[in-house]
């Protein structure tokens, strides 16, 4: 982690020596970095997406995927035929404990009977790792599964199509991609923090200010997309749930205390 910083601030630091008036370290990986070379370099801007970190010339933008991490929760609750669903995801990073959380969350309140197995498998892009791991939930119960992964998605996929079972994706709509396993899709677009950043930029003359937080309000940015299937019900349920999100009448949980799943 010590080396990852050193190298990210110098890569910071070698734009603000070239001049530029606004640098966007993409990930939150960057706030300790950033908050270093901001300190440094009082008259560049900094800006981190999916960061936590403010200052004087330092703004994040964080787009709340775990908001839509919570609507997949509502929809997987909703449609499991067995009452058992899975969550994967594969290094324990902020923005999958806070989605695991959320989809947790989603899933209690919407049938608390439903049973949640989830795992952390320390890979994101392990094919041979994921498939065995989504065999052995779908051994356990689970029908619906909501993927957290990067290239490791394939192997899920993969196990979805050989036992029939759903599953539910993350930042991208993939029910555009595979509607036939693909239920849903918890779409994030964390690169709108970029564009916000610039556009901010250019129309007041400085980001931010401070941590500026885009969910379901701005559903360009974050949504439940939905295959063709979904039944009207569990589509009404996931609209209704979002408006109450976005109106802040719920809050949506971001710390998980329950049980591991392994295999």
């Amino acid at each position: 982690v010590a080396k990852l910083r050193e190298l990210l601030a110098a890569a910071l630091t070698r734009l603000a020596d070239e001049g530029a008036q606004l640098v966007v370290a993409h990930g939150g990986q960057n706030n300790e970095a950033c908050m270093e070379v901001a300190q440094r370099y009082p008259k560049t801007h900094f800006v981190v997406t999916q960061g936590a970190v403010q200052g004087a010339n330092l703004a994040s933008y964080d787009v709340l995927q775990e908001e839509s991490a919570y609507l997949g929760g509502v929809l997987a609750a909703m449609t499991t035929k067995t009452g058992v669903v899975g969550h994967m995801s594969g290094i324990r990073v902020v923005p999958g404990l806070k989605g695991r959380a959320a989809y947790a969350a989603g899933v209690r309140d919407t049938n608390p009977s439903v049973k949640l197995l989830t795992n952390f498998s320390g890979n994101q892009d392990d094919n041979t790792l994921s498939y065995r791991i989504a065999k052995a939930q779908m051994q356990a119960g689970a029908d619906v599964i909501f993927t957290m992964l990067n290239a490791g998605r394939d192997g899920v996929t993969r196990a979805c199509s050989e036992l029939r079972t759903r599953q539910i994706g993350n930042v991208i709509d993939w029910t555009q991609v595979n509607p036939s396993v693909f239920v849903a899709s918890a779409w994030a677009d964390v690169g709108i923090g970029v564009y916000d950043a610039v556009k901010d930029t250019l129309k007041n003359g400085v980001p931010g200010p401070g941590i500026r937080k885009i969910g379901l309000k701005d559903p360009t940015a974050v949504r439940l997309t939905m295959a063709p299937d979904v039944l009207a019900p569990v589509r009404e349920r996931a609209t209704e749930t979002a408006s109450r999100i976005a109106a802040g009448q719920l809050l949506v949980p971001t710390a998980y205390e329950g049980p591991e799943f392994t295999a």
